[in-house]
């Protein structure tokens, strides 16, 4: 057995070991195409990576600088050219010097320190100010260092730079918008109010302050119409929500005692950016003087002048008011027409400023011998007429005209004399005599002039 296996080795040694190289070439063969392949899909990874750097660095609009501790740059993105119009080899070893601006740079090397001295960490940049190649132009731009010393592949500071010129403008101009604003704010002449959409007072400028510095302070926090004696129907939020142009409207302030206090308000509703509402403005304007020179002359047309009694267009306003309320509700009222009999002899005896001072000392008689919801009013030289109010039976005429009566003689002083005239009176009442102005006016001058001819 033994010599049957050793012819068989003898004769099938060299194909065995033909097999075992076989086996063995092929398998270094497969190890070295996977070696291979391997080799070849790290170099495509590395590739790739390399592209994504560089898309980072080189494409990007924002650009990178590596800056060493002597503060000189040694590399610079190929996207500073986009920016600064610079060639990354221009500026490589002076960046700062070649671009920022020089009262800047102290900015920026105030900000690097701090990065050299926090390994590892993100130091931001503020705003700084660089002019581009062959350029008058000004541009904003912002930064940070990130301290990559202790990196080998590094070992310097990376500084990412971005320009911001767009966006810093834009705050300038808003900036200077809103400082503008604050000026004409603070130093208009009209007081301006700022509401919430409730109504309440936001903010005023110093001129509000003014204008209502007898009210308690401060302003902010309360209702606009509490600041008010009366809410004028005109405020209309609603409509300056729904976008309605209001005309201007007058308020009356709240202010202490009996003083007027009169503006004038424009209203408007101020936006947001996104166009949403954002609060009421309201300029108040004090108009306070022309009310008072309108008031007076209000007053004037309405009043007799040597008096201050009603005149006869104010009498004939009371009576027609009082003929409505008593078609409405059949109340009664009694017009009395008085006279002074011979009052030609006060002026000719005494002179005309003691005639005058006759007629004031008799209309304050006639005012405090009726009741306050009662009107006297002069209606001639020394013709007086009463509204009596609420009443229309004869009774109540005759009990005033005993009262009046007895105001006589009126007691005045011209020259210490004292002037003892009489007169006469003559009433009508709604609606037996009459139901106009002019038909009860006559029929009480008719009754008073008969009054006149009976003998006394």
């Amino acid at each position: 057995m033994a010599g049957l296996a050793y012819i068989f080795l003898h004769h099938h040694l060299g194909a065995i070991f033909g097999w075992i190289v076989t086996i063995l070439v092929g398998a270094m063969t497969f190890l070295a195409a996977t070696l291979s392949f391997s080799n070849i899909e790290q170099g495509e990874r590395l590739r790739a990576s390399e592209a994504r750097y560089r898309a980072l660095t080189e494409l990007t609009t924002d650009v990178t600088v590596i800056i060493g501790p002597d503060f000189r740059s040694r590399y610079v993105s190929q996207s500073v050219y986009s920016i600064t119009g610079y060639h990354p080899h221009e500026v490589v070893g002076q960046f700062r010097q070649r671009f920022i601006l020089p009262e800047d740079i102290p900015l920026l090397e105030s900000a690097l320190k701090l990065a050299i001295q926090n390994p590892g960490q993100t130091q931001p940049v503020q705003v700084f100010r660089g002019q581009p190649k062959n350029s008058d132009e000004i541009r904003y731009y912002e930064g940070q260092f990130t301290n990559l010393l202790a990196e080998p592949s590094i070992a310097g500071i990376v500084m990412g730079v971005r320009d911001v010129t767009d966006r810093e403008l834009a705050l300038q101009a808003a900036r200077y918008a809103q400082q503008r604003y604050q000026a004409l704010f603070e130093r208009s002449h009209e007081a301006v109010f700022m509401l919430d959409l409730h109504g309440r007072v936001l903010d005023h400028n110093q001129r509000a302050a003014e204008l209502l510095a007898a009210l308690p302070q401060p302003l902010t926090g309360r209702a606009f119409t509490d600041l008010l004696r009366l809410t004028p129907p005109n405020i209309s939020s609603e409509a300056l929500l729904a976008g309605d142009a209001l005309p201007p409207f007058e308020v009356q302030f709240a202010t202490p005692g009996q003083d007027l206090l009169v503006g004038e308000v424009s209203a408007s509703l101020v936006h947001a950016e996104d166009g949403q509402p954002l609060c009421f403005q309201y300029l108040v304007r004090d108009v306070t003087p022309r009310k008072r020179v309108e008031n007076e002359l209000g007053y004037r047309a309405l009043h007799d002048a040597l008096t201050g009694l009603a005149n006869r267009a104010l009498l004939e306003q009371e009576i027609e008011a009082a003929l409505e309320s008593g078609s409405e509700t059949g109340q009664g009222f009694v017009v009395v027409y008085i006279d002074v009999d011979d009052f030609k002899a006060v002026n000719d005896k005494y002179g005309h400023d003691a005639g005058d001072h006759y007629l004031r000392a008799l209309a304050a008689a006639l005012r405090g011998a009726v009741r306050l919801s009662d009107s006297v009013a002069r209606v001639g030289g020394d013709e007086f007429v009463i509204l009596l109010l609420g009443v229309r039976v004869q009774e109540a005429f005759e009990t005033v005209a005993v009262k009046i009566r007895t105001l006589f003689p009126i007691p005045f002083a011209p020259a210490g004399r004292q002037v003892d005239v009489a007169v006469s009176i003559g009433f009508s009442c709604y609606p037996e005599d009459g139901n106009t102005i002019g038909g009860l006016l006559r029929h009480a001058d008719l009754a008073m002039y008969r009054d006149k001819s009976n003998p006394r």
